[in-house]
């Protein structure tokens, strides 16, 4: 399997930025905490389609503490400096494991340099190896970033 504890791959973004992408850990609690302070009022909503002042403690363990089958999450960090700037998930529906629910996140200072297509490929390859045949979720209408990286992966 690709995406295990080892998988770690590290990407040259269109504006020249180092990334690392990894699976993402009980530890980087606090990056993601931080990384949801540095996201902007409309990237919240866009990602928990309803406003979003903070991440409660049990949200935070929620998201971090995974088993990377039927919840399962990837994050990217920026080289330099070290810095969580997106994470891409996706939980199974636990009456159909062939399907999964995905999200990605990506800060608005790393938005439109391919991060977030970079995200939802290597979170489509996961799915695949862990048996996943379909995604199935909920994105506004407006959300015209994922809805161009939808496009992009359905042409």
């Amino acid at each position: 399997m690709r995406f295990n504890a080892d998988y770690r791959e590290q990407l040259t973004l269109k504006d020249g930025r180092q990334t690392v992408i990894r699976l993402l850990r009980p530890e980087d609690r606090p990056k993601l905490a931080a990384g949801f302070a540095n996201l902007s009022e409309d990237g919240r909503y866009r990602r928990f389609l309803s406003p979003k002042t903070k991440l409660t403690e049990a949200e935070l363990d929620y998201l971090t503490n995974l088993d990377q089958q039927t919840h399962f999450a990837i994050g990217a960090l920026s080289v330099n400096p070290s810095e969580g700037i997106g994470v891409a998930r996706f939980i199974v529906d636990p009456n159909d494991p062939t399907i999964a629910d995905p999200a990605i996140t990506v800060l608005d200072k790393a938005q439109g340099i391919g991060l977030g297509t970079a995200l939802f490929t290597r979170l489509t390859e996961a799915a695949i190896e862990r048996g996943i045949q379909r995604f199935r979720g909920q994105i506004l209408a407006t959300n015209e970033a994922m809805m161009a990286i939808m496009h992009g992966m359905s042409t």
